[in-house]
């Protein structure tokens, strides 16, 4: 059966990719034929792109830097090369890059296409609502969900976006979402019944995330210390993070590039990002890790790390929240770095029990998708 998997376009985010990976791999274990749809938004023309450049440079001037600037289709791939370099060679077959618009030609050699996981239903993330609630999908071939995500606990789409959502739903052979907030946010606003489910990260073990360390550029040598996995270290929350590791006697490290700026032109280079086995080497070597990243818990409790989240508003409060309660584990997000105190870094995790709630999610997480494919290779 040949199941295509469907998410947002993959460029740096390190648990973007890895939840592609990971679904795909556990497909392939359920004897499926699984191939990355590997979607991206076309290029601008050049004189589209040199114009959009200009306007990019002059908001910023205008403005000052609180206004965001972000890489543009040339320096994006520069700054993804290495992570590209993993979904070409590990999120394997693909169908090579395709634009939004090809998807409906793709749709016609899949049997089934599954959207997922990630915040694909955030319109914010993902602006294309007729790709990300499979309107394309060619007849005949069935639709599924595999932990999508909203990514907030508010319903973010207006009445006439609310009608076609609920209408894409009721094509569906089955859905399930990540958060149970999501639950609720279908069931509240579009009268549908969905199923929670776990990130496809946790469909899979430590020991096949750390098969792929040896696949990679060698990753350096990290310290046995706290691994601050933070994608907004410049907010006041994250000031007290030295402060944190001095609580555990242990070095504090990072691996991520410096945050896109105008100095890109001048030393590109600082803005790579690390290959991803460097980034789950990362985690590996880790004594504590400290997170503003919601995949940053998923492997901090794949990898049984101890560790604490500092909550990050504007990229989704729930979807931590949800995962945390669903191992008990509330405790460990506060809403400021200042708010970790000794005892909260000194309070002992019990591995033993997050471990046996985690594999039970993730046969639950099997379950649904053998259950709903074979549904569909049957009918």
């Amino acid at each position: 059966m040949r199941v295509g998997v469907l998410t947002l376009p993959l460029w740096h985010n390190y648990g973007g990719v890895l939840q592609t990976y990971a679904l795909q791999v556990a497909l392939r274990r359920l004897g499926m034929d699984a191939v990355h749809i590997d979607v991206q938004r076309e290029e601008p023309a050049s004189a589209a792109g040199a114009w959009r450049n200009i306007k990019r440079i002059a908001r910023r001037r205008l403005r000052g830097k609180a206004s965001p600037y972000y890489p543009n289709w040339r320096e994006r791939a520069i700054i993804s090369r290495h992570t590209r370099a993993f979904v070409d060679k590990e999120i394997v077959p693909s169908t090579g890059a395709v634009s939004f618009n090809d998807l409906a030609s793709v749709s016609q050699e899949l049997d089934a296409i599954i959207v997922g996981s990630d915040q694909v239903w955030r319109p914010e993330y993902a602006p294309e609502l007729a790709a990300y609630f499979l309107e394309f999908v060619a007849a005949g071939t069935g639709k599924l969900a595999y932990a999508a995500s909203f990514g907030t606990a508010d319903w973010r789409f207006d009445e006439q976006q609310t009608r076609r959502i609920a209408n894409a739903l009721d094509g569906f052979d089955a859905v399930s979402v990540r958060e149970a907030s999501a639950v609720d946010l279908l069931r509240d606003n579009v009268g549908f019944e969905s199923a929670q489910v776990c990130d496809p990260t946790m469909l899979l073990e430590a020991a096949d995330y750390r098969a792929l360390l040896d696949q990679e550029p060698q990753s350096p040598a990290f310290d046995d210390g706290v691994f601050a996995y933070v994608l907004d270290a410049s907010e006041p929350r994250m000031a007290s993070l030295p402060g944190i590791a001095g609580r555990l006697s242990l070095p504090l490290f990072t691996m991520m590039p410096r945050p896109f700026d105008e100095g890109f032109r001048k030393q590109p280079d600082h803005y790579v990002f690390p290959p991803v086995s460097h980034w789950l080497a990362a985690f590996d070597a880790s004594r504590f890790v400290v997170t503003d990243s919601f995949h940053g818990c998923v492997f901090s409790i794949i990898f049984n790390k101890p560790f604490v989240a500092v909550a990050n508003p504007e990229r989704g409060r729930a979807r931590f929240e949800s995962l945390l309660e669903a191992f008990g584990l509330s405790d460990r997000l506060v809403e400021d770095s200042a708010e970790v105190t000794d005892e909260l870094v000194q309070r002992p995790i019990d591995w033993i029990q997050v471990n046996q709630e985690r594999l039970a999610l993730r046969d639950q997480g099997i379950a649904f998708l053998s259950r709903s494919l074979t549904g569909i290779h049957a009918r």
